[in-house]
């Protein structure tokens, strides 16, 4: 049962109050706030588990009775906000997020969450599924992107590296490897590779076996493993 007042000009709870005083069927000035306040502590300290929000509603009221005190004592120190949002809409905000935020405690603690994936798309069987509109034309200018923008790393001093490959001799070790296996996981041609740079070019490998048409990839699902398979 909500916290119950019990003053000189008022009895019942504090929601009552303030539509009373809204509605100046009790005048403000009349009502003593420190008692209110001294109520609601008495009441806080014999219920241990008041629920929140009902600690929330008396903040709002309670502040919004201040506020209309304040304005009935100091009527010309109290300057109504030309712009903005007014104190009672703030309030009434408060509220709500008060409310919003049990009804989210809520969810969690039943711990059943779903998360959807829009336009998931459906592959009815292994095979590499291209999203529409793709064609091979596409597909040329993109690996063309791909390869003009590594060309600075493929042109490296060979100096500067630890053991030069080329993709040419990475393509005849692919050629090798499907050679004795009708398709082969991409992961394990990256297994062969002794540092960074082998593994760029061996990605280059593969980009330029399949723009000749050489290899086909395939992908069952998204995140599954990659497979290259001879043509």
């Amino acid at each position: 049962m909500p916290h119950q007042l019990k003053l000189e000009q008022f009895e019942g709870p504090l929601s009552l109050l303030l539509k009373l005083v809204e509605q100046e069927r009790l005048t403000i000035t009349e009502v003593s706030l420190s008692k209110v306040t001294e109520s609601f502590i008495d009441y806080l300290r014999g219920n241990k588990n008041i629920p929140d929000e009902e600690m929330a509603d008396f903040l709002v009221i309670a502040t919004k009775l201040l506020y209309i005190k304040s304005k009935a004592l100091l009527p010309e120190q109290i300057v109504e906000p030309e712009e903005g949002i007014s104190l009672e809409d703030q309030l009434r905000m408060y509220k709500e997020f008060v409310e919003a935020a049990k009804k989210i405690e809520g969810v969690i603690k039943r711990k059943k969450f779903a998360y959807l994936r829009e336009n998931l798309v459906k592959i009815q069987e292994e095979g590499f599924y291209p999203p529409k509109g793709l064609t091979t034309e596409k597909m040329e200018k993109m690996f063309q992107d791909i390869l003009e923008r590594l060309r600075p790393i493929v042109e490296l001093p060979q100096v500067a590296l630890e053991k030069a490959v080329t993709i040419r001799e990475k393509i005849e070790h692919i050629h090798n490897l499907l050679a004795d296996f009708k398709k082969i996981e991409f992961k394990h041609l990256l297994g062969f590779a002794r540092n960074r740079t082998e593994i760029i070019v061996s990605f280059l490998a593969v980009l330029e076996l399949t723009k000749q048409q050489h290899v086909v990839i395939s992908q069952a699902n998204n995140f599954e493993e990659i497979y290259i398979e001879k043509l």
